[in-house]
């Protein structure tokens, strides 16, 4: 049996639009018989920034492999190189390949290649054209060692800053790609949130004992943190207070509750210096807030564009925070409903667990208005309820096709409400007949 007939029997193959079976096994039968231990020689595809190559691996009486150029396929533009780069580093076949390797296949002769992935591709795409398709590193050192001799004309100087721009145009397409779920950015806003949180609650402590000494009482008359700080930035000190207009921060009543407290204060009077350190904790309180209130709008919208039923369920921030101890939201998607109704207090169940104590019925969810805003009766029955539309939330946005607009995560919503009142009306009940 010819090679000829090998290229007339596959001819046959290739060109019809609805093989026969017939030409199927007899292709089969051929490539296995030519298939044998005792090939002469092996077809290698060979990747470079220039193009593809394919080069003949021969052995001599001797044994000593010889190398040769069979064909090459040279790259004519910097957008073609990028495009065959990444359909090979994600694992598919470019359509240049298929027709360099369908036009310059020898009938019978394996082919070696260098990665699984291209090997995958070639198996799936054009795997009848190769009996066998191997996958051997080893040979590639030799190649590249030679390569300058091997591919003769073909051969340019690898320029550095080319495979440099190559390597930046497909890895950054990834980047974008891999940014545009924004879990990773949910994260972190969610965590930096938490951290100036604490930081504007420990400034707020410091301030207050600060000023104290000055002016005890303000702390009780104005308990809110930002306001307190925002007056005492104002006023400086009880002197200047009858010259300060306090009416856009507080209200009327409670100003002349701060200027009748500040005739009879019991605080000692402030050195300049002291002042001056305050009225600078003061502007990085203030500081602080407005950048918080920044990353609140910034963590909403992005919570609205990533998962608009998770944020019209429970909120953008208690969604962010739920994502955040997932991991991702493809995490919390994977999630049972029993695991995000205790997120946040894992240590309290492996306690109670080690106890034998009774285990804890939520976990951040408290913080929901559902849960927070319940009787301590039915607390957990309403947890358990949540966590279930949560994941079901969580698999529309992380997994569906369409997101709905967060209209799935709003029907949900109205469901636990009247699910709330219903529980409600039934204690009620209870309690009365009891």
């Amino acid at each position: 049996m010819n090679c000829n007939l090998v290229e007339k029997n596959k001819n046959c193959f290739l060109n019809s639009p609805f093989p026969k079976l017939e030409n199927y096994c007899l292709i089969k039968k051929i490539f296995k018989k030519f298939s044998v231990s005792g090939i002469p020689y092996m077809l290698i595809l060979f990747e470079t920034v220039n193009g593809y190559a394919l080069i003949k691996k021969k052995a001599d009486e001797k044994g000593i492999q010889d190398l040769h150029l069979h064909a090459f396929l040279n790259f004519h533009t910097k957008k073609e190189s990028i495009n065959s780069t990444s359909r090979i580093i994600q694992g598919k076949m470019d359509k240049n390949l298929k027709k360099f390797l369908k036009n310059n296949l020898i009938p019978g002769i394996p082919l070696i290649v260098n990665d699984s992935k291209i090997k995958t591709a070639i198996v799936r795409n054009s795997g009848l054209l190769f009996p066998k398709i191997f996958l051997k590193k080893g040979v590639y050192r030799e190649i590249r060692s030679n390569l300058e001799q091997i591919l003769g004309k073909n051969f340019k100087p690898e320029n550095t800053s080319r495979i440099l721009n190559i390597a930046h145009s497909v890895y950054g397409y990834k980047i974008k790609l891999n940014g545009s779920k924004m879990d990773k950015a949910i994260i972190y806003t969610t965590r930096l949130l938490e951290e100036i949180e604490k930081e504007l609650n420990c400034y707020y402590i410091r301030l207050k004992e600060w000023y104290s000494w000055h002016f005890p009482e303000l702390a009780g008359i104005v308990t809110d943190k930002i306001v307190y700080t925002k007056v005492v930035s104002k006023m400086e000190s009880r002197k200047k207070l009858k010259l300060v207009d306090l009416s856009n921060l507080i209200e009327k009543e409670t100003e002349k509750e701060i200027i009748e407290a500040a005739e009879t204060s019991l605080g000692v009077d402030i050195f300049p210096e002291d002042l001056v350190c305050i009225l600078s904790l003061c502007t990085q309180i203030i500081s602080l807030n407005n950048f918080k209130l920044t990353l609140q709008s910034y963590l909403k919208s992005r919570m609205y564009h990533v998962a608009p039923n998770l944020t019209a369920l429970i909120g953008g921030k208690l969604g962010g925070q739920i994502i955040s101890h997932a991991g991702s939201l493809l995490n919390l998607a994977k999630s049972p409903a029993s695991s995000i109704q205790i997120f946040g207090a894992e240590k309290a169940l492996f306690r109670a667990m080690k106890m034998r104590t009774k285990t804890p019925k939520y976990g951040i969810i408290f913080n929901s208005t559902f849960v927070a805003s319940s009787e301590i009766n039915f607390k957990g029955k309403i947890s358990r309820i949540l966590s279930g539309k949560i994941a079901l939330a969580a698999r529309i946005d992380a997994l569906g096709e369409f997101k709905y607009g967060g209209s799935i995560g709003l029907k949900n919503k109205f469901k636990i409400e009247k699910k709330l009142e219903q529980i409600r009306s039934f204690f009620k009940k209870k309690s009365i007949f009891s």
